[in-house]
């Protein structure tokens, strides 16, 4: 089952290196020149680097695959100027409830 959005806030409070890190790696693909990117990828970055840098006993966290979608909304959210609000692709999920979808953008020549 899914985390939920408590469940996310309360391990994103406990492990501020992983969001920290998360921003860090995403701001590497933009500057590289990409309009959006893999949060899955990111994360995998941020695991090894964790992996690679921590202690021993600093590696007891383990990041859910689950929590993925929440740190990309997170991100999004909180950097709507790259790709457009959505440097990472959001679909439908259960992070949607801590972070909601931003409103449809009217598309070029559509009328209200």
């Amino acid at each position: 089952m899914p985390p939920s959005p408590r469940q996310f806030a309360q391990a994103d409070a406990d492990n501020p290196d992983i969001w920290k890190l998360f921003v860090r790696f995403s701001f590497e693909m933009i500057r590289r020149g990409f309009h959006h990117y893999s949060a899955y990828a990111v994360m995998h970055r941020v695991r090894w680097e964790t992996a690679a840098v921590l202690e021993e006993e600093d590696q007891s966290y383990k990041i859910r695959n689950d929590y993925i979608p929440y740190y990309a909304r997170k991100f999004n959210r909180a950097h709507p100027r790259y790709g457009d609000g959505e440097f990472f692709i959001e679909r439908p999920a259960v992070a949607d409830e801590a972070f909601p979808p931003k409103p449809a953008r009217p598309q070029p020549g559509a009328h209200p």
